[in-house]
């Protein structure tokens, strides 16, 4: 999240815990010689209204629409480059966990938050991921440039065996069935290993 708040809320202690440590992360890397860095917010964490003054009729989730663009175009600043890739994944539910995902993004607002990162970063490539349903990559894939194939989200989920994973796939085909689908809708198939 990029409120400080609902950020040490989550990251209470451990190496995540320091938020601008964390914000800085991507700036540091360009100056240590990195050509490419990526950015993302996990959408529906941030239920914060900002109800305390400020003249502010949206969600939490807009908000960290609006601090990615400004994160983006603050990186460009300090460092002349944009981040290479940009990804909003969905906190969803987890069978067995009594977690309620604060503030939800329905599909139709998660559809005009990747167009509003399109048209605001156009250089910028959109990644979608594997939480979403194949409906769901049919309607964004206009608009995205990268989406990855057969992940196992978790803790070490895509190189540990045994892993508690962290989100349910909204799309749990192989890569073949992927890549085949992506084709057959006249999309071209580049995979990179």
């Amino acid at each position: 999240s990029y409120d400080s708040v609902v950020y040490a809320k989550h990251h209470p202690c451990g190496p995540k815990s320091d938020f601008n440590f964390r914000l800085n992360a991507q700036q540091r890397a360009i100056e240590a010689g990195f050509d490419e860095v990526g950015i993302g917010a996990l959408m529906g964490l941030n239920n914060n209204d900002f109800g305390n003054g400020i003249d502010y009729d949206g969600s939490g989730n807009d908000f960290e629409i609006l601090a990615l663009i400004a994160h983006a175009y603050n990186l460009q600043e300090k460092t002349g480059k944009l981040p290479y890739s940009l990804s909003i994944p969905r906190l969803q539910t987890v069978e067995g966990s009594c977690f309620e995902i604060p503030q939800a993004v329905d599909n139709i607002t998660y559809l005009a938050y990747h167009a509003i990162l399109k048209l605001a970063l156009p250089q910028t490539k959109l990644i979608l991921t594997r939480r979403e349903t194949p409906m769901m990559f049919d309607a964004l894939r206009p608009l995205i440039n990268i989406e990855d194939l057969a992940v196992r989200p978790g803790v070490g989920g895509n190189y540990k065996q045994d892993t508690h994973f962290q989100n349910e796939l909204g799309d749990a085909r192989s890569t073949p069935e992927i890549i085949s689908d992506v084709r057959a809708k006249g999309y071209t198939a580049l995979v990179k290993g």
